[in-house]
C-alpha cells in the first residue's frame, strides 16, 4: 500500500509540477483575466447570463488557442482546432451548469464563476493534454 502511494505520488507530481504546467497556468491566467474581463463587462449589461458566458467563451477560445496551443503545448498549426473546440463547448456546457447551480443557491454571477475558475482551469489542462494535443506531445 505504501509503494501505491509513493507511486502514485510521484506520478502527480511529474504530471502537474512541470514546465509545462507551469507555462500552462501562466498563459492560463493570462486567459482566464481575458475571459472573465469580457464575461464581467457583459453582465454588467442587460444580457442574459447564459449569452454573456457563450460570448466570452467564444472569445476565449480564439485566443486561447493560439496562446495556449503555442506557448504550451508547441502547437504552430490549426489541426487541433476542431478538438480544441469540442473541448471548449464541452467545458462551456459544464461552466454553465456549475453556474447556475452556485446562482440557484444565491451567489451572484460574476462570484460564481470566480468560485468556478480553478476547477474549470484544472479540468481544461487535463483535458487538453490528453485529448487536445496528445498527438503533438507524442511526437515530440
Amino acid at each position: 500500500m505504501a509503494t501505491l502511494f509513493k507511486n502514485l505520488t510521484i506520478t502527480i507530481k511529474g504530471y502537474f509540477f512541470n514546465k509545462q504546467f507551469y507555462r500552462f497556468i501562466f498563459v492560463g491566467i493570462v486567459n482566464t483575466a481575458f475571459s472573465y474581463s469580457i464575461y464581467y463587462l457583459l453582465c454588467q449589461t442587460a444580457l442574459p447570463i447564459s449569452i454573456a458566458l457563450a460570448l466570452s467563451t467564444v472569445m476565449g477560445i480564439v485566443f486561447n488557442y493560439f496562446s495556449t496551443g503555442r506557448l504550451v503545448f508547441g502547437n504552430r498549426g490549426s489541426r487541433c482546432f476542431m478538438k480544441f473546440i469540442l473541448v471548449y463547448v464541452t467545458i462551456y456546457l459544464i461552466n454553465l451548469l456549475a453556474l447556475c447551480s452556485l446562482i440557484v443557491i444565491g451567489l451572484p454571477p460574476e462570484i460564481s464563476q470566480a468560485l468556478l475558475l480553478p476547477i474549470i482551469a484544472l479540468l481544461t489542462f487535463l483535458v487538453m493534454k490528453e485529448i487536445v494535443f496528445r498527438e503533438i506531445l507524442e511526437i515530440k
